[in-house]
């Protein structure tokens, strides 16, 4: 099975967050430890002087921090573990860049977002604000499973109180775990046996994909309905076939992406259509 790419989103206060740091830490430090990979958007504190009182700081950078700790200790490289995706540096902000490195730049954040989400498997939100919910609601609105974390507030929070039911049954907790998730940490240790535990959990709830290469014809439906998408999910597996998923784009590269990200692939020959001979 490929590495899981797992997107970290979200703002904590600059002010009175210690724990909500050590969290963000151990959830990158879990993510690398699962032999998955940790993405972000490389956001930063500014380094402009400001009053700090009442501001957000990205969670990024204390992921990766976790991350690298985790990569140092296992012997991973860190183009290995770690991926930024990187945007437009729009409003004075600043990005930092660890990693792998690949460009979703688009015009505007909105698009960013989408691609950012586009390009994982799962997501987690950790406090922030609007921008953390609506990557929260993309990767849920595109049926990948998302942890929005609730013990440190934000808009994760608010993910998680709108569609916690949803979240628990994707991600298979119990009542007793969705309580404790909601519960502030009392310290760095039980910070860092949540992130696991939510991390475990997150990565427990994902499918092998496999991408399905085939004429986009309705002559070939019979062969997928009744064939090819049966037989991948009697394996427990998620076919993958662009023309039903009606994502706009461009669908060259949503086929180099998805021959990428996928788990294994088929290909169908029959029939002359430039979405197979890509």
């Amino acid at each position: 099975m490929s590495p899981r790419r797992i997107a970290v989103t979200g703002a904590i206060p600059w002010l009175g967050s210690e724990l909500a740091q050590h969290f963000c830490g151990a959830i990158g430090e879990a993510v690398v430890e699962q032999r998955a990979i940790v993405v972000t958007r490389g956001g930063q504190a500014s380094s402009r002087p400001r009053a700090k009182k009442n501001l957000m700081r990205p969670v990024d950078e204390f992921v990766v921090r976790g991350a690298k700790k985790a990569t140092a200790t296992l012997g991973i490289a860190t183009d290995d573990a770690i991926e930024t995706l990187v945007g437009e540096a729009r409003d004075g902000r600043e990005l930092f860049q660890v990693g792998a490195l690949r460009s979703i730049r688009g015009r505007s954040y909105e698009a960013e977002r989408f691609r950012f989400v586009d390009l994982v498997d799962g997501v987690i939100g950790i406090c922030g604000r609007g921008g953390t919910r609506q990557s929260l609601i993309l990767g849920l609105a595109t049926d990948r499973p998302i942890l929005p974390v609730p013990a440190f507030g934000g808009g994760s929070l608010e993910v998680w109180n709108d569609h916690q039911q949803d979240v628990a049954t994707r991600l298979g907790i119990d009542v007793a775990d969705a309580k404790r998730w909601q519960q502030t940490p009392k310290d760095e240790q039980a910070a860092s046996a949540l992130a696991r535990h939510m991390v475990g959990r997150l990565l427990g709830a994902m499918v092998r994909r496999c991408f399905i290469v085939m004429p986009f014809h309705h002559a070939h439906s019979a062969l997928y309905d009744f064939v090819i998408a049966p037989a991948v999910e009697g394996l427990g597996d998620e076919p993958i076939r662009l023309d039903r998923m009606a994502v706009p784009g461009d669908v060259g590269q949503q086929i180099a992406t998805g021959i990428q990200l996928a788990d294994y692939v088929i290909v169908v020959l029959d029939g002359m259509r430039p979405n197979v001979l890509y």
